[in-house]
């Protein structure tokens, strides 16, 4: 079964993209890649900026934002879809590297309107 969407993560995504734009890159995490890059990041209080230097997609963002002891220890791609509550359609749809918010919307003010809704649309 599906967990409820988390729309504590989702607000905190929007925030940090919000506030470091140049540090989200939607093509930056593959679907089968291995995270080590995301473990070797260390976990960014959402109060400080994000220091380690490298850009994340929505799904690396969801993992750099947990704690490493919070983590599924699986790739990328599920961990990120298992943290923010999302179904497998859902999590393909907004982790997919072309994926851009609907028009008119920032990626972040996106990010806010699904944890508003409580899903993906």
């Amino acid at each position: 079964s599906i967990m409820p969407l988390n729309a504590n993560l989702f607000r905190r995504i929007a925030d940090v993209i919000e506030r470091e734009p140049d540090h989200y890159d939607q093509t930056e995490f593959g679907f089968g890649s291995n995270y080590d890059d995301a473990k070797a990041c260390p976990h960014i209080p959402p109060e400080h900026v994000h220091t380690c230097g490298t850009s994340h997609c929505i799904a690396g963002w969801a993992v750099a934002l947990t704690p490493p002891a919070k983590r599924p220890d699986d790739n990328v791609f599920n961990a990120a879809k298992k943290l923010l509550g999302l179904s497998n359609s859902h999590a393909h749809y907004l982790f997919w590297s072309a994926w851009e918010p609907p028009s008119g919307m920032t990626v972040p003010q996106y990010l806010r309107e699904v944890a508003n809704r409580g899903k993906v649309f």
